[in-house]
């Protein structure tokens, strides 16, 4: 997945018959474009599927084995019984951001 973020540049020779100085929202020398600043990588992780999601983690990576470990329970795959009493609502699938990447500039 791609991060976007949406940046204005400003451009005087977008409109040449502009006449003033303009600034801020309204500003008519200015267009606006989506700049590819990182990527983002998720995993989403079914509980309810016949693997166990624990294991199935762990092999993946080492960084989503750190994660199942700490919310996950290894002999079912699944939340923990503490964590019921902690989420009113956990559902079958886990979403996991495992790695974000932001380019240095």
């Amino acid at each position: 997945m791609a991060i976007l973020h949406r940046r204005r540049i400003h451009d005087r020779d977008l409109r040449r018959d502009a006449n003033g100085d303009y600034s801020g929202v309204d500003c008519l020398l200015c267009t606006t474009e989506n700049a590819n600043v990182g990527s983002m990588v998720f995993y989403r992780v079914h509980l309810d599927r016949s693997r166990n999601a624990f294991a199935a983690m762990e092999e993946q990576s080492e960084d989503l084995s750190e994660i199942a470990q700490a919310v996950l329970d290894p002999a079912t795959g699944y939340y923990p019984d503490e964590a019921s009493g902690l989420l009113e609502y956990a559902g079958s699938a886990l979403l996991v951001m495992d790695r974000v990447t932001l380019h240095e500039a």
